[in-house]
């Protein structure tokens, strides 16, 4: 089973098709946008945008060239700090972009890569909200959002909706260890990241 269809099934499972999206064909049909780390720069809209109370949908080319540009924006201020590897570092990171967009940070934990972590992950998540959450995966971003309901963004792939955070539980549950999922993103075999997992919360 490719990882698309794994996210697939997920949601499909726990959630409902929020909007599909795949940020690699997208790049293909956008002029002068560097998509180096670009997946952070889209997770930061994903909060952005929900925060101002806009859905995260493209309205067709110019829509989504509007989006790309910002998540090219916010991009270049991550790549000024570099790529940091510990809390001290990704918090300076947030810290720097809070200045220039409206999310500061508010919360921030390491995670191990072990699966078993990721259960604790989305607790911890749930105690502290509402709020707009990233995870900083070894080699990808995804974000989410705890309200009123539960909303799940992989760039990669798209955005799923969850009426209960229990469903969503499942979904991360589901997801988040299965071995596509750690393969795919510098946490499984056959080399797992010695990078750790950041779970960044901004208000």
């Amino acid at each position: 089973m490719s990882l698309k269809n794994v996210y697939k099934t997920a949601s499909g499972a726990f959630g409902v098709d929020g909007y599909s999206f795949k940020q690699k064909n997208l790049l293909k049909r956008l002029d002068k946008l560097d998509n180096k780390g670009i997946c952070q720069g889209l997770c930061l809209c994903h909060a952005g945008m929900a925060k101002q109370g806009i859905k995260f949908k493209g309205g067709g080319e110019t829509g989504m060239h509007t989006l790309f540009e910002y998540a090219n924006h916010a991009q270049q201020h991550f790549e000024t700090m570099g790529n940091p590897d510990d809390l001290n570092g990704v918090t300076a990171m947030y810290n720097h972009l809070s200045r220039n967009f409206h999310l500061r940070i508010k919360t921030i934990r390491e995670f191990s890569c072990a699966p078993g972590d990721v259960a604790n992950m989305t607790q911890w998540a749930w105690g502290r909200a509402p709020g707009y959450f990233q995870i900083l995966l070894p080699n990808h971003v995804v974000s989410f959002h705890l309200g009123d309901g539960v909303n799940y963004f992989d760039p990669n792939y798209g955005m799923s909706e969850f009426n209960t955070f229990n469903l969503f539980e499942n979904f991360m549950g589901f997801y988040h260890t299965h071995p596509d999922f750690l393969t795919a993103y510098g946490l499984g075999h056959p080399m797992p990241s010695p990078r750790p997992v950041f779970v960044v919360g901004l208000e």
